[in-house]
């Protein structure tokens, strides 16, 4: 992520990108583009990542057992803040 906060900056097409929130759960930035208005902070969440990976209530237990081992390889174990800040 702060590779593209670092781009989004050097192009000098944003007054700013921050991030205003960080936690194990979610994450999220705030941006204005130069002589905008500020744009809608930007928040993404574990929760979010886990039903674009799949996952969706009422689903089977089998299938959640193999789909939350899926999950645990994909790289969101134990990086799961580090993966909202990414994703977001």
């Amino acid at each position: 992520m702060e590779l593209i906060v670092g781009r989004v900056l050097d192009s000098g097409k944003a007054e700013y990108f921050r991030c205003t929130e960080r936690s194990d759960k979610r994450a999220t930035y705030e941006t204005q583009r130069k002589g905008d208005i500020p744009a809608p902070p930007l928040t993404f969440t574990v929760e979010q990542g886990r039903r674009a990976f799949g996952f969706f209530d009422g689903m089977p237990e089998r299938d959640r057992a193999s789909l939350e081992l899926a999950w645990q390889r994909s790289g969101w174990r134990g990086r799961g803040r580090r993966a909202t800040w990414r994703t977001c």
